[in-house]
């Protein structure tokens, strides 16, 4: 009887109406937060981290995209609201609102994960899992890189889990631009670039004129490396060194 249920249970879960009832609950559930929190003091007093993105996303709103010296802190966060900034003004709910849109990404990105390991019926637990993670709800209402960072993190996994070798350069450049909100993730290229050199396929598959396993590691690596490019050539330009990011 039990199998039976649990059999049931699956099947139903593999529904799109699931993901899309998760992900709107995940979406509610970060809104409400933010919401709930605008009538606190420090909803529009920043302090510590969020203070200095701000200041620095002022500055690049303001037309210093530049800057004057090599990056010291993770700089993709602070872009991130420079752009918002200079197209919007500056307005912390429109930023808090973006970072919902966000969460409910990761959300969908998580379903995906789960989907491409397990099934769909995984991907949709996992995602309910995710949807009402307390961490996560926390910081969507935090002028914080934590929200950009997990929604990098999950789009390059899920990317990595897609089949075709395009996917392969998109999860490397993702994952450098995850780099770029949190620098200890530049060590998780050396092992991507791993896990496609070792991964199972045809033994005459081949891409490109290479083993396919090559072309696909070669291929995130491109990727990885074409995301960071553009800083440490900015780094290079303003220290005459070469920089990768911070």
């Amino acid at each position: 009887m039990a199998p039976r249920l649990l059999g049931r249970l699956a099947r139903s879960l593999e529904s799109r109406w699931w993901l899309v009832a998760i992900v709107a609950l995940a979406t509610t559930l970060r809104a409400a937060h933010v919401l709930s929190l605008r009538a606190t003091p420090w909803f529009d007093h920043l302090v510590v981290d969020p203070e200095y993105c701000d200041e620095w996303a002022r500055r690049l709103a303001a037309g210093g995209w530049l800057g004057e010296r090599p990056f010291y802190m993770d700089p993709l966060y602070p872009y991130f609201l420079g752009v918002i900034y200079r197209l919007c003004g500056r307005d912390l709910l429109l930023v808090r609102l973006v970072q919902v849109a966000l969460g409910a990404g990761s959300c969908a990105l998580v379903a995906v994960i789960g989907r491409r390991v397990g099934g769909a019926a995984i991907g949709a637990l996992a995602a309910l899992g995710f949807a009402l993670y307390k961490p996560d709800i926390f910081y969507v209402a935090e002028v914080d890189k934590t929200c950009l960072s997990v929604f990098l993190t999950a789009a390059a996994l899920a990317l990595a889990l897609g089949p075709s070798l395009p996917a392969r350069f998109a999860a490397g450049f993702t994952l450098g631009l995850a780099a770029l909100t949190r620098a200890n993730f530049l060590l998780l290229a050396p092992l991507g670039a791993l896990v496609f050199l070792t991964e199972r396929c045809a033994p005459d598959a081949r891409a490109f004129g290479l083993p396919r396993r090559v072309a696909a590691a070669m291929l995130f690596a491109a990727g990885f490396g074409l995301s960071l490019l553009p800083v440490a050539l900015r780094n290079h330009r303003l220290s005459g060194e070469w920089i990768l990011t911070t």
